[in-house]
């Protein structure tokens, strides 16, 4: 996926149901299409967030006493990716 790839309109849908309320109504990826745009773009800045989260973690030595991860399978990974990363 790049920015000229980008298909807007899915974009839209996609925010448009979460917004309001209606992402729990039904599937809410379509097609690989609208996860691969999510991915890209929604998704990266949720992985941003994670990357601060998990830099902040690093900087006070904190490690899980755990070894397995668990996803909630809530998006399109990019919070499992960027914490086994």
């Amino acid at each position: 996926m790049t920015w000229k790839e980008i298909d807007w309109a899915v974009l839209e849908r996609l925010r448009g149901r979460f917004l309001t309320g209606d992402a729990t109504q039904g599937p809410y990826w379509t097609s690989p299409a609208d996860l691969a745009n999510y991915d890209f773009t929604y998704g990266e800045r949720i992985g941003w967030k994670w990357d601060a989260v998990l830099r902040e973690l690093d900087l006070r030595d904190w490690k899980p006493g755990a070894t397995t991860v668990l996803d909630w399978g809530c998006g399109s990974g990019v919070a499992g990716r960027r914490v086994v990363r």
